[in-house]
């Protein structure tokens, strides 16, 4: 699997870049094993500590950064959309349960929250051809989201494509048609990279999801970068 970043995008959005891997072998569950909650205690327990109020998340360097390339460069209010690291990192924040959806979808939840980066999972079965694009939607392409109605995009959108379409609008909507369910056993990982971020924090952020993913699914997993 190869992903690629068009010309056009990577001289207006310089720094957009990904670190990915793809996780073969995995055996998903809707159930989370004992383990998984020794992850979470772990887990909520870093973030409260680094965060004692909601507050601090927005002076937060790494959620600043997001943030920055949703105003500037996204066109999008991150007070109204906000980047899914920081969406979860303010639910643990304010005492709330983390979401539960399936063991890989939880587990890299996990490792946003532990990283402060925003990551995706795919099922890797589903996904069209061997190359993923990082491009603008074309104007009136239809990306149908997990969890809501098809939308029309407006050709202003960064998406990663496969061969059929979108697969993601970049960094915080996935598409349903290539969404990680229970019968998931071979997983894409894509961490999201805008400017501001190095590389090896990219590369470090994919690290803890694998490790999360390869330790409780029992898959193994091979770094793309």
């Amino acid at each position: 699997m190869e992903i690629v970043i068009a010309d056009d995008v990577q001289e207006r959005l310089k720094g957009v870049q990904v670190a990915s891997a793809i996780i073969r072998g995995c055996s998903n569950t809707l159930s989370r094993p004992k383990e998984f909650y020794d992850i979470e205690s772990e887990v909520v327990t870093y973030v409260r500590r680094k965060y004692s109020e909601p507050s601090e998340i927005a002076r937060d360097s790494r959620i600043r950064v997001y943030r920055d390339f949703y105003w500037k460069l996204l066109g999008l209010d991150p007070t109204k959309i906000r980047p899914a690291n920081e969406a979860l990192i303010r639910r643990v924040v304010q005492g709330e349960a983390i979401p539960s959806i399936n063991l890989i979808v939880d587990l890299y939840n996990l490792a946003s929250l532990r990283t402060g980066l925003p990551m995706s999972a795919y099922d890797l079965n589903k996904v069209k051809g061997e190359r993923l694009l990082i491009r603008y939607a074309d104007k009136g392409e239809v990306f149908h989201p997990i969890g809501g109605n098809p939308e029309t995009l407006t050709g202003n959108e960064l998406v990663i494509s496969d061969s059929e379409g979108p697969i993601s609008i970049y960094p915080y909507r996935d598409c349903l048609r290539t969404r990680v369910d229970k019968d998931t056993s071979n997983v894409l990982l894509i961490v999201f990279g805008v400017p501001g971020i190095a590389p090896i924090t990219l590369l470090w952020g994919l690290k803890y999801a694998c490790k999360y993913i390869t330790m409780l699914t029992g898959g193994k997993a091979e770094l793309l970068i």
